[in-house]
């Protein structure tokens, strides 16, 4: 009897720890259902039985976490290689506003700089010559000033002194000399001299000058010595109206005169410039020109302040007048490439 009592014990005793055993691996496995990717990193804890299932699921984890970890890596990479075109362009755009900035800031120290030049105190000595003798290759102090106004208006250009002849300086004293007296007279108190530079768009063009009070008070006028060197006054005039057509080759040809044949050189080219920047010379410091700076508008309504605010050609009038400037607006430039438009 004690024998068969020992034997149920024992029997209970072993039920007792099979269904602890059970208990635990359902535990693990629920455990392992709430976190079906994680791998059983030390297998030899795990209970005797159903061990090798335990193993294989957590082998199937690793699978399964290996193949999420490298489709993560991957969607990285191809996030990279979408994001890096733009990043570059990004970068390529604040490298540009930062150039522009620092552009627009040293062309507003250069301005400053110059701005001395603008003083007619700064021609003080040129003022006490006789009008004719205020002549010769421009100082660098003015061609830096027109290297600043061209930069400032957009345009390509870059003034400089080229070199200049004994031949030419005696023609351009002779065309001052060969002036009406009324005119010499009338702009011998405000012209600063004429000076010889090219780069700069036109044949001729005048700068206003100030005094101490910011009152525009007189002018300098500035000569392209290239434009006079092979043409007389028709030739001369003859490519200066000619700059707004086209060649369509019909073989129209227009055809200018402002000399007879007799007083057909370059003397007479020089003069007739030498008139048209000495104008705008005189008109400095009138009501004849708009006040310097002046904000350029669209009036319908004022035709007259609309031609105020125009030079001859149609630009804006401020800071300086030119001639013979060529057709440089897109849809003249257009017109002369493309040529005439057929019905």
């Amino acid at each position: 009897m004690r024998e068969q009592l020992r034997e149920q014990l024992r029997e209970q005793r072993r039920e007792q720890l099979r269904e602890q055993r059970r208990e635990q691996l359902r535990e693990q496995r629920r455990e392992q259902q709430r976190k079906p990717f994680e791998r059983v990193s030390k297998p030899q804890d795990l209970p005797a039985g159903p061990a090798p299932s335990r193993v294989r699921h957590g082998l199937r984890g690793a699978t399964r976490s290996a193949a999420s970890k490298a489709a993560k890596g991957a969607a990285i990479i191809a996030a990279i290689i979408v994001a890096a075109p733009l990043c570059v362009s990004l970068q390529f755009f604040v490298a540009g506003q930062a150039w522009r900035l620092y552009q627009r800031h040293e062309l507003s120290e250069r301005e400053a700089r110059v701005m001395p030049v603008r003083r007619m105190a700064a021609w003080s000595g040129a003022m006490a010559r006789p009008l004719q003798e205020r002549l010769g290759p421009a100082p660098e102090a003015l061609v830096e000033l027109m290297r600043v106004d061209t930069e400032i208006e957009g345009l390509a250009e870059r003034a400089y002194v080229p070199a200049i002849d004994a031949v030419l300086l005696r023609d351009l004293r002779l065309a001052i000399a060969g002036l009406p007296y009324e005119v010499r007279r009338a702009v011998d108190g405000k012209l600063a001299g004429v000076y010889l530079m090219s780069g700069f768009a036109g044949s001729g063009m005048a700068q206003q000058l100030f005094d101490e009070q910011g009152r525009v008070v007189g002018g300098v006028i500035v000569l392209d010595p290239l434009q006079f060197k092979t043409r007389t006054a028709n030739t001369w005039m003859q490519w200066k109206e000619s700059q707004p057509f086209y060649d369509d080759r019909s073989g129209w040809r227009l055809r200018a005169e402002i000399a007879e044949a007799g007083d057909d050189d370059r003397v007479r080219a020089i003069q007739w410039t030498l008139l048209h920047e000495i104008g705008h010379v005189l008109a400095y410091g009138t009501d004849l020109l708009p006040p310097y700076g002046l904000a350029a508008r669209s009036d319908p309504g004022d035709a007259a302040a609309d031609a105020d605010r125009s030079g001859h050609d149609g630009r804006r009038m401020g800071r300086r007048g030119e001639v013979g400037k060529p057709c440089r607006e897109k849809p003249c430039r257009e017109r002369r490439e493309e040529g005439p438009k057929k019905a």
